[in-house]
């Protein structure tokens, strides 16, 4: 479903880009698509409209409310991030 959604707001990216300063991207590591997503959105947000990757950030969004839950079994970030800002968080308890 939100491959679907995503393939059929793309046209807009050009507009939500046009004069941006920075970008937040979200993701949840428990699921390995949201980690190939992220790919194509720094792609096109980042790298395609020209934002600097110390205007950029990434949240790692943990649901389990245990914040000592092992990572084991999360998606790695590609190395197009590896000089982005990356935080943890947990947005059902914080």
């Amino acid at each position: 479903m939100f491959a679907y959604l995503k393939k059929r707001y793309e046209p807009c990216w050009p507009a939500l880009s046009d004069e941006s300063n920075g970008i937040i991207f979200v993701y949840n590591p428990k699921d390995p698509s949201h980690s190939r997503e992220l790919n194509q959105w720094f792609t096109h947000f980042v790298q395609q409209a020209g934002i600097r990757e110390e205007c950029c950030m990434v949240i790692s969004n943990k649901f389990e409310s245990d914040s000592t839950t092992s990572s084991k079994g999360e998606s790695k970030l590609s190395n197009l991030f590896e000089n982005l800002k990356q935080i943890n968080a947990n947005m059902e308890d914080e």
